[in-house]
């Protein structure tokens, strides 16, 4: 019968297969951060967009990390917002996995929109995620020039796939659920662009 292992205990050398079926060892990832997530229906899109949700919420949290220059070691306080209740939900559910890795101090969920002030935000089409800064004075040029750098990339990426989705030999060709991935990706793109042209309008009231 196996034993179950105390936290903080080296975990013992395994080789699992990857999401594409490679072999992966847990020995060759020495000094990164590994998960090991077990869910019940790979094929499920619920399991799979949950996994998806957690990996793009803790790459935005560490994101903000790296434009502030913070320790990546230091544990800090973040906060989460979304509009959509099972996004929350599946949030809070994982909240202590999602503290350990993205090594928070605390993670609030809240169903308000986050404040500005005072702090980074990144932003999806589902979800908002802040980090305090630690003094009151905000670099509002650098977070004014990165948000522009944003909407420009983004609004370009849009209009790349408007022109796509307007030729009519591409409509023809392309299968329908290229089509409607396309037009869904599409439709996350401007709720984002919307979100990041408001945070802009925001931060140039401290200009």
């Amino acid at each position: 019968m196996s034993q179950s292992r105390e936290p903080n205990t080296p975990a013992i050398d395994f080789t699992l297969p990857d999401g594409d079926g490679k072999p992966v060892t847990l020995s060759a990832l020495r000094g990164r951060s590994v998960v090991i997530a077990f869910y019940p229906a790979d094929w499920s899109p619920v399991c799979t967009s949950e996994l998806s949700l957690i990996q793009e919420t803790i790459g935005e949290i560490r994101n903000i990390r790296a434009e502030m220059k913070l320790d990546p070691k230091k544990k800090i306080a973040a906060e989460f917002h979304s509009s959509y209740g099972y996004i929350r939900d599946t949030i809070d559910r994982n909240r202590d996995g999602i503290q350990r890795i993205a090594v928070l101090s605390d993670l609030k969920v809240s169903a308000s929109k986050l404040s500005e002030a005072g702090g980074t935000v990144r932003s999806t089409a589902k979800f908002d995620v802040r980090i305090a800064h630690s003094t009151d004075a905000v670099d509002t040029q650098a977070e004014k020039a990165r948000l522009k750098k944003e909407i420009e990339s983004l609004d370009k990426t849009i209009s790349s796939k408007e022109n796509q989705l307007n030729n009519a030999t591409f409509r023809s060709k392309a299968p329908e659920k290229i089509i409607q991935g396309m037009e869904a990706t599409m439709a996350e793109q401007r709720i984002e662009l919307e979100k990041l042209r408001a945070r802009l309008r925001d931060i140039s009231r401290f200009l």
